[in-house]
C-alpha cells in the first residue's frame, strides 16, 4: 500500500454510529469469534457513537483470543477491544494500547458492559491506554474511564492507564 503523501484525514475512519477495527456492528450472527487478530487504527470523531479497537457494538456471544489493538479512538463509547458489549463470552490472552476520548464511557478492554457479572470473562491480558480527558468543545470530560468496565470476571488482568481513571468495578 502506498502511504506516501497521505495525511491523517486519508486514514481516519469515521462517520458511522458503530465503528470497529474489524467489526462495526455484530448484527444478527449467532456468535462472534476473533482469534489471532490485530487492529492498529485511528477511528471516530465527536459525532460517532460506539468506537472499538476490534468491535464497535456487540450483542452476541463473543470469544476473542490471542489478539490486540493499538488504536486512537474517539466517540461516545470507546473500548480497546469492544466499545459496547451486551452479551457474554470470553476475552483471553489479549492486550490493548493507545489513546481514547469518550463522551460517556471508555475502557481499556471494554468501554461499557451490559451483562450479568459472570457472563463475561476477561483473562490473561493487559491494557495500556491514555484517556484524553476533554470534551469535543474543549471542556473537561465527565466520561467514566475504566481498565475493565462493568462487572465481568477478571483473571490475571493488568493495566497501566493514565488520565483520571475511575475505580474499576
Amino acid at each position: 500500500t502506498d502511504v506516501e503523501g497521505k495525511s491523517a484525514d486519508d486514514v481516519w475512519i469515521s462517520g458511522a454510529e458503530k465503528i470497529g477495527g474489524l467489526i462495526g456492528n455484530c448484527g444478527s450472527v449467532g456468535k462472534v469469534t476473533i482469534e489471532k487478530c490485530l487492529a492498529a487504527t485511528v477511528m471516530g470523531d465527536k459525532d460517532d457513537g460506539y468506537v472499538g479497537g476490534l468491535i464497535g457494538y456487540n450483542d452476541r456471544t463473543v470469544s476473542i483470543s490471542d489478539s490486540y489493538s493499538d488504536s486512537y479512538l474517539t466517540g461516545d463509547y470507546t473500548g480497546g477491544l469492544i466499545a459496547y458489549n451486551e452479551s457474554g463470552g470470553t476475552i483471553s490472552s489479549c492486550y490493548t494500547a493507545g489513546y481514547q476520548t469518550a463522551r460517556t464511557s471508555a475502557g481499556g478492554f471494554v468501554g461499557e458492559v451490559r451483562v450479568a457479572a459472570d457472563n463475561l470473562v476477561i483473562q490473561n491480558g493487559y491494557t495500556a491506554v491514555t484517556w484524553l480527558a476533554w470534551n469535543f468543545d474543549g471542556t473537561e470530560a465527565a466520561a467514566k474511564r475504566y481498565a475493565v468496565a462493568g462487572y465481568p470476571v477478571k483473571e490475571n488482568v493488568y493495566y497501566l492507564n493514565s488520565g483520571n481513571q475511575e475505580g474499576d468495578k
